[in-house]
């Protein structure tokens, strides 16, 4: 039985391993006649299993390897993305860390500030309180720091909170997180939107889309006050002029800017959620398309804009980060420019968050350029679009 199992084993080999068998068994029928003692035979032995074992660890791993295509594989299986050349992948290494604090504090702290007043403006009786999710590696950390610490803090539990969101990204980060029984929220508290899928931003955009929302918000207007909606946006880029206080939102791509629209016309409040670096004190956004021309080689559509409109001001919060005085990051000057704006509360269409975190790169120089400025093309236009040479 012990031979047959073995002449099993030994069909089941590639060719190429069974060659290599072959071959280490010839070498060691070569040179036995020189083998004078025991240890020397082995020896002999004890090198060959191992370089065999090596050998035939290698070379199937290759094969699958290439078989499976596993880089793609890997990147797929691991992270959820199509390749490593996808767009929305290469996006989602941009401002990890910042993104990450925005997140905690937009959850944290930030929304539980929202929802006492929500309580102070509307009464606290009970409501339903909508929370819809923009798509976009900003908003995607937030996904699983709702369902780990929920939303209410220190305002009223009563409300009963729902989630709705185009965001496919965000729904798999919910998945990729061990749930625990102290879960504050679970994936049945979340509703996708359905539509196009957009994989260059992995969500769900279009007339489809766009008709769910529309949907949502006549429901809302029928409610009588009954359904109060919050809106948590990011952008492609914010412009916002060179005195940073007024906000337009940059985006491009099939329905991506016309989603976003939606929210801010249609909430009740707004959180504005980006990294410092996505921040860009430019007036127009044909200039900053024409900056692009030349640099932004895998363009597939100018961006298109929408600005925030000045009634909504005082219901659309900025969630972004600072820089302390001596930072060696290069938005140091846009930092202390936004600081300013918010002591004098002199922004037209949009307030500060009480809950923006601090956030420095504790690199060189250097090292703080690349990341707080990790587009090669803001880089090289630095000058044209912040107005001041790059430290």
């Amino acid at each position: 039985m012990k031979i047959l199992t073995g002449l099993k084993k030994l069909l089941g080999m590639t060719l190429g391993v069974f060659l290599g068998f072959i071959s280490v068994i010839i070498g060691i029928l070569t040179i036995l006649p020189k083998i004078t003692d025991f240890n020397s035979l082995l020896l002999v032995i004890s090198g060959a299993s191992i370089f065999f074992l090596i050998y035939a660890y290698v070379f199937e791993f290759k094969k699958s390897f290439r078989r499976l295509e596993a880089w793609d594989h890997i990147i797929t299986e691991y992270f959820g993305y199509a390749w490593q050349q996808n767009k929305y992948f290469k996006r989602s290494h941009h401002f990890i860390e910042e993104k990450s604090d925005l997140a905690n504090s937009v959850v944290k702290e930030l929304l539980p500030c929202v929802i006492q007043r929500i309580d102070q403006e509307h009464g606290q009786a009970n409501k339903t309180i909508r929370i819809i999710l923009d798509s976009g590696t900003t908003i995607t950390p937030i996904f699983p720091c709702l369902v780990r610490y929920g939303v209410s803090g220190k305002a009223n539990d009563s409300h009963n909170f729902v989630f709705y969101t185009n965001n496919l990204a965000g729904i798999d980060e919910i998945h990729r997180i061990p749930p625990r029984k102290k879960d504050k929220f679970s994936e049945t508290d979340f509703n996708l939107i359905g539509g196009q899928p957009l994989n260059q931003y992995r969500a769900t955009t279009g007339g489809f889309t766009e008709g769910i929302l529309k949907d949502l918000f006549d429901e809302q207007d029928k409610s009588k006050g009954k359904i109060i909606s919050i809106g948590i946006i990011t952008s492609n880029w914010f412009l916002c002029h060179r005195s940073l206080d007024k906000l337009h939102i940059c985006a491009r791509g099939r329905g991506h800017l016309a989603f976003k629209k939606i929210l801010v016309d249609c909430c009740d409040y707004i959180i504005f959620v980006t990294p410092l670096g996505k921040l860009l004190p430019m007036d127009s956004i044909d200039t900053f398309n024409s900056v692009l021309k030349n640099e932004h080689k895998d363009s597939d559509s100018s961006y298109r804009e929408f600005v925030i409109p000045l009634e909504k001001r005082d219901k659309c919060y900025l969630h972004t980060s600072f820089r302390k005085p001596y930072s060696p990051s290069p938005l140091r000057h846009v930092s202390d420019r936004l600081k300013d704006i918010k002591i004098e509360n002199s922004s037209e269409n949009y307030i500060f968050s009480g809950f923006c975190p601090a956030f420095d790169p504790k690199e060189d120089q250097y090292q703080a350029r690349r990341m707080d400025l990790p587009h090669d093309y803001i880089q090289t236009n630095f000058k044209k679009i912040y107005g001041y040479e790059i430290p």
